[in-house]
């Protein structure tokens, strides 16, 4: 490097944070690797400050430098930079741990590579929301990023009414920073309204701990404008389980933007019509759709961790032990109100089942 080179290196890293510029070595150890694996290439002889410098030029010069992630293949991402979507490469580094860190939502650094763009880093999140890998326990997946609102979609009659799923979601929200919110899909094929309420009333304890509960339908529009009214201005998105109608829902709100699915006979869960997380964006409304799942589990590092998470236990005074944990402590305050109906029961067994599942 010339002095005039060392000298833009020294200006540029002096914006930058101290974990910027580590995460500036680290791409530009990388990209030096990369050129050194052909002799040939005119680069291969940079060292690491050079390719400091080269990093730094292409953000600089580059306005399309920060995208946001709209949906994740294998080894690809799709990204939206000044309204325009891009299908982005990644390097090696976020590659090998794509499930954990990109996911739709994200904001991502690019850079020019070839004929196109990749993703070289992704910046700190404000939310997310996780769910346990099914197929390594001790691994977390990142099911979407930087969310104000996740609507936990539910339906009745095709499927039931499950309320189980809402009080994991409701634990990974809280954990995530994130609101909750229920939407109740569906709810035109009751055959009278008295079994409708008597479906909507399970929800009760919800709606009393200030979760916002919002019964629509689809098919007659019922509450649409509702959750429209709610979701407006913010970035959301819909979880829950196959066949809940999400796809659907979204449709509703933004016409043409999914395609709703059929019922299955004989099992009555719609069938999968989203088969990746995907980001929405129409006029105020920023909604990714999720794919549909049989069982969601959330990662916790211990029992305090999810006791945080059922935000109601805070509520009911204070328990004989500090380091109470609200399962056979003699004073326990949470118990107490559990059997007073101060806490809901249903709310308690779901915090008994996410312990049991962390000690086992």
């Amino acid at each position: 490097m010339n002095p005039q080179q060392k000298e833009e290196l020294r200006t540029l890293l002096a914006n930058l944070t101290s974990k910027e510029r580590k995460d500036l070595t680290r791409r530009a150890a990388a990209s030096r690797a990369e050129c050194q694996r052909d002799p040939k290439h005119p680069r291969s002889r940079w060292d690491v400050d050079r390719w400091s410098l080269q990093l730094l030029q292409d953000a600089n010069h580059d306005e399309d430098a920060i995208g946001t992630v709209i949906s994740v293949a294998k080894a690809k991402a799709v990204v939206r930079v000044n309204g325009e979507d891009i299908i982005c490469e990644l390097i090696k580094e976020v590659l090998e741990k794509q499930q954990a860190s990109l996911a739709p939502g994200d904001q991502v650094r690019l850079e020019s590579h070839g004929d196109g763009q990749r993703i070289i880093s992704v910046l700190d999140r404000r939310t997310v929301l996780t769910r346990r890998d099914p197929h390594f326990k001790n691994r977390e997946r990142a099911i979407v990023a930087n969310i104000d609102v996740v609507a936990i979609v539910v339906s009745v009659v095709a499927p039931p009414l499950h309320v189980r799923i809402i009080d994991r979601y409701l634990a990974a929200i809280h954990k995530g920073g994130a609101r909750g919110i229920i939407v109740v899909n569906k709810t035109d094929l009751h055959e009278s309204d008295a079994a409708l309420q008597e479906d909507l009333a399970q929800l009760a304890p919800y709606a009393e701990m200030g979760v916002g509960v919002f019964p629509v339908s689809n098919k007659t529009d019922r509450g649409i404008e509702a959750v429209r009214a709610e979701l407006a201005g913010k970035t959301a998105v819909f979880v829950g389980h196959s066949g809940v109608g999400k796809s659907s829902l979204l449709n509703s709100l933004v016409p043409g933007s999914a395609l709703a699915g059929d019922i299955s006979e004989g099992y009555g869960r719609g069938k999968h019509t989203t088969t990746r997380a995907n980001l929405v964006e129409a006029g105020d409304l920023r909604i990714v759709d999720t794919p549909g799942i049989r069982e969601f589990a959330v990662e916790f590092d211990s029992v305090e961790e999810i006791a945080e998470c059922f935000t109601e236990f805070n509520q009911v005074g204070r328990c004989k032990f500090s380091d109470c944990l609200h399962l056979e402590e003699p004073g326990c305050a949470v118990q107490e109100a559990v059997e007073t109906g101060e806490i809901a029961r249903v709310r308690y067994e779901s915090y008994r089942r996410l312990v049991d599942e962390l000690v086992s």
